[in-house]
């Protein structure tokens, strides 16, 4: 601080950035931390940051099966979501939408999940994998486990060492299609 000071905005706007971070590894890992985390960025005061905390508790309530308040949250962040341009909240929300939905084997947010994905790789994104990880869940939970096992190992095999949330995701998918298959 004494060589490059920065002002008390400046921090605050790190904390918020260092928060929002962590909010996102945390409602995956159902860590205990993240109530505390979203209220103190919402005490921060910028606006997307305050924006990234509702995304974020959209996704646990989708994560614990309360699909009805994930809708309600998403729909109240609409206006300062447009507002702020923020499409960023929008791919957050759906990229931690797919293994929520595996998780509660709910098949129409899976479908839900698989198309708007696929939209992302044609504009352009690089997220095949998690269309090739919800298509697997989706087979599974439609009852096609056998078929959701072939197409998940050969993705599983196919991922790069480094992309561990992937492999975290798509690890757990492949177990629960092993253990539907039998």
């Amino acid at each position: 601080d004494t060589l490059a000071p920065i002002s008390t905005v400046e921090r605050r706007f790190a904390e918020a950035a260092a928060r929002g971070l962590r909010v996102l590894l945390d409602v995956n890992q159902f860590d205990p931390r993240l109530d505390e985390d979203l209220a103190q960025l919402d005490a921060l005061g910028f606006r997307y940051y305050r924006l990234v905390a509702q995304a974020t508790r959209a996704v646990k309530h989708r994560y614990r099966g309360e699909e009805a308040l994930a809708k309600s949250i998403e729909r109240a962040m609409e206006p300062e979501s447009l507002a702020l341009g923020s499409w960023s909240t929008d791919v957050q929300i759906l990229y931690f939408a797919h293994p929520a939905y595996a998780l509660t084997g709910d098949v129409d947010g899976l479908k839900r999940s698989l198309e708007e994905l696929e939209r992302l790789v044609a504009q352009g994104f690089r997220v095949e994998a998690r269309v090739t990880c919800t298509r697997g869940d989706l087979l599974r939970a439609r009852g096609e486990a056998d078929k959701a096992c072939e197409l998940l190992r050969v993705a599983v095999r196919d991922l790069a060492p480094r992309d561990l949330l992937m492999r975290q995701w798509m690890g757990s998918s492949l177990a629960e299609a092993e253990l539907s298959a039998g």
